[in-house]
């Protein structure tokens, strides 16, 4: 980047492994590849330039800006008419309990506690009643009088589980402060459970023994309901006014999820909900989003394609918590019903809770998603692919990245390195398809 001359050098590299007998054939490829990639970019980048001066926003500082602010109201929003169930809100009048945190973090909706002992700077509490355990005030460690206390802290909880109420397991609970703003103080708490032992009741793959982590980043919010709620009137104030005039072009993206809910309330949950995701606060975020999830479902065939559109981008939001959560059954419940939407990062986001979560149906849907796509690129040609095309193009890419992962992992090496070496030639995946045929390559070798 050269600051005086306010512009930026793009180089572009590329890793050889050469030796005596592929040096020529080698140096070839990646010169093509290079003079390839040259093009792809300079394409991009102009329709890039292109769409972004004809976009009404294309001040960055003040796009930048305004985005902060848009962060920071929905961050303060609070439901007008709370429904019927739990507050999700983390303050000193509605604190996260610790029960909240083992069932959206670490799925223990059931458990039975004997203990919980928390340490910090040389101090022990210890706790031995079941209900205080449960209703403890998962911020208390860190967090007094809105203000920071300690630096970190760390707690071990013993408890029975009903489905096997004889063994007494431990989870390790880390409290860690993370940074603050003046409007939230930001905090992370890394659980990890403790696998049985084996013995002659244990086998090897049972779920007790599984590995089980969760890091969840919470934030302890500091401004007054009060004025949450004047901000939330005021947005839904202006939606509603630009809906009555046919301004929906001039829609910001919180008012249009407003006008599609038709619903202030649930507008503001689910509005809340995306920027808690946004902030990386996922266990948050699928507290609030859940609890809406289970209101709206039984009306999904009343109503109408907006509001669909938003139902459905709420089940991305909460199958996406729980990926990030390593929940990987709950993920995949949320994000297989957004396949109707057949929108490409809904997809992805399906394909790679189904990877991550070793599910046996991830080779399936690859396989019938790259059978759907094939028809449409046919005879298209990536290096002159733009738009949506160009889309297709990059899904199929990460298809096939995916798909040879799988294949990797099975050590069925041979199909993967067919798909590997069909990726050399796509300039965004050839790094990937070369690093994973070098590892290949070491594999066969032991």
């Amino acid at each position: 980047m050269n600051a005086d001359k306010g512009t930026v050098d793009t180089h572009i590299v590329n890793a050889l492994l050469l030796n005596d007998s592929n040096a020529e054939e080698v140096i070839e490829r990646a010169m093509q590849n290079v003079f390839r990639w040259q093009r792809v970019f300079v394409m991009r980048f102009k329709a890039f330039k292109e769409a972004g001066d004809k976009a009404p926003n294309r001040d960055a500082e003040k796009r930048d800006a305004s985005w902060k602010r848009e962060l920071f109201l929905l961050r303060e929003l609070e439901m007008m008419h709370q429904e019927d169930g739990p507050e999700w809100h983390n303050n000193d009048l509605s604190p996260i309990q610790l029960r909240q945190l083992l069932a959206s973090g670490m799925g223990l909706a059931d458990i039975v506690p004997a203990q919980l002992t928390i340490t910090c700077d040389g101090k022990t509490e210890v706790l031995d009643d079941a209900d205080a355990i449960l209703n403890y005030n998962v911020s208390k460690p860190l967090i007094r009088d809105n203000i920071f206390i300690h630096h970190s802290a760390v707690a071990l909880l013993t408890y029975y589980d009903p489905h096997d109420p004889v063994k007494l397991r431990q989870l390790t609970l880390c409290f860690g402060q993370e940074e603050q703003t003046d409007d939230t103080l930001y905090y992370r708490i890394t659980m990890a459970l403790a696998p049985l032992s084996l013995n002659e009741n244990t086998e090897a793959n049972e779920m007790q023994r599984r590995k089980l982590m969760s890091s969840v980043l919470l934030g302890h919010d500091l401004t007054p309901v009060e004025k949450r709620l004047a901000e939330f009137r005021y947005v839904w104030k202006e939606a509603r006014a630009k809906l009555r005039n046919g301004q929906n072009d001039d829609f910001t993206d919180e008012e249009r999820i407003l006008c599609n809910l038709q619903n202030p309330q649930h507008g503001q949950v689910l509005l809340r909900g995306k920027a808690l995701f946004e902030q990386k606060r996922f266990y948050e975020s699928v507290l609030v989003l859940e609890n809406m999830f289970y209101l709206l479902q039984s009306s999904f065939e009343k109503m109408e394609t907006s509001a669909r559109k938003a139902f459905i981008e709420l089940c991305y939001l909460i199958g996406s918590c729980y990926t990030h959560l390593n929940q990987y059954c709950k993920a995949s419940y949320y994000l297989q019903l957004t396949l109707s939407a057949h929108r490409i990062t809904y997809m992805q986001a399906f394909v790679n809770c189904l990877v991550n979560g070793h599910d046996f149906r991830a080779m399936l849907f690859i396989d019938s998603f790259l059978q759907e796509l094939q028809p449409i690129v046919n005879g298209e040609r990536l290096e002159e692919a733009s738009g949506e095309m160009y889309e297709f193009f990059a899904f199929i890419g990460f298809l096939k990245r995916r798909k040879a992962f799988l294949l990797v992992r099975a050590e069925r090496y041979g199909e993967a390195e067919q798909i590997l070496k069909q990726l050399l030639d796509d300039p965004a995946n050839s790094d990937y398809a070369l690093k994973e045929l070098v590892y290949i390559q070491k594999k066969k070798q032991k």
